[in-house]
């Protein structure tokens, strides 16, 4: 089961996500994990984690790379 992340609606997702971008998150991400992005209840692509759950959202940098955008 994939774990997810939702950003922030009106937010313009080009790139990785970073602490201000999310809304909601899935507090039990491990480094490596494969995550979906969702906004607006859109499934909107998919993103890989560089940091653990407990560093979101208050971490100091990118949080996950974007992977893939639909």
């Amino acid at each position: 089961l994939l774990k997810k992340v939702e950003i922030t609606p009106g937010v313009d997702w080009v790139g990785d996500i970073f602490p201000g971008m999310i809304e909601n998150y899935d507090r039990s991400i491990l480094v490596g994990d494969e995550i979906l992005v969702i906004q607006n209840g859109r499934l909107i692509g998919s993103a890989r984690a560089i940091a653990p759950g407990w560093e979101w959202p208050l971490g100091p940098g990118k949080l996950a790379k974007s992977r893939h955008r639909l």
